[in-house]
């Protein structure tokens, strides 16, 4: 049960790469131009098997500091267009609040798309980075949408009872969840394109 192969060393593993890298994410994410970046440093270092997270992050933090800010405007107007979008949520039918809130959550689910996917090809070019990372989101959307809504759901049970529970987890899980979905449709897409 204790053994280094078992499934409870790995899901401690997992707890702990995410609490570590949570926290360097609250830490470095303090000045607003770092947020991109810190976004990137998270999605990176919780996308291998390393234990070494302070390193792989405050590296990866380093690298993608200067390439992550074209990145960070891009979300700074996507967060305006949800503000605006939720704000005229109040004197809406129920199927147009819904909708709004699927858009919403693509949107969300798109900008998360575009770190995990400048990560993982260490692409330059933001057009290819752009196309792809919405046709990744549209591929994995119903998937994250479901599994972003339990893990949301948990997290906000887990604050009634335990009030820090989002400061060690929060994002650290939400974007675990949104890295192993990502990866998952891209080994899937790649496994579809050798066939």
């Amino acid at each position: 049960m204790f053994g280094i192969e078992s499934k409870f060393y790995r899901a401690t593993i997992i707890i702990y790469k995410v609490v570590l890298a949570n926290l360097l994410f609250l830490l470095t994410s303090l000045l607003i131009i770092t947020i991109p970046a810190s976004i990137s440093a998270l999605l990176y270092t919780l996308s291998g098997n390393d234990v070494s997270v302070v390193r792989k992050y405050l590296t990866h933090f380093k690298k993608s500091l200067l390439t992550t800010i074209p990145l960070g405007l891009f979300n700074v107007f996507t967060f305006f267009t949800i503000i605006s979008l939720i704000t005229g949520l109040q004197n809406r039918t129920l199927l147009a609040s819904l909708l709004i809130i699927i858009s919403s959550s693509f949107l969300v689910m798109y900008n998360l798309g575009i770190y995990f996917f400048q990560n993982q090809t260490k692409e330059k070019n933001y057009f290819f980075i752009f196309r792809n990372s919405f046709f990744l989101t549209i591929i994995s959307f119903p998937k994250l949408f479901i599994m972003l809504s339990a893990t949301g759901i948990v997290l906000y049970v887990s604050e009634m009872f335990f009030s820090n529970s989002f400061l060690f987890f929060g994002l650290g899980a939400i974007f675990y969840v949104v890295q192993r979905i990502f990866s998952s449709s891209i080994n899937k897409i790649q496994e579809a394109i050798v066939l």
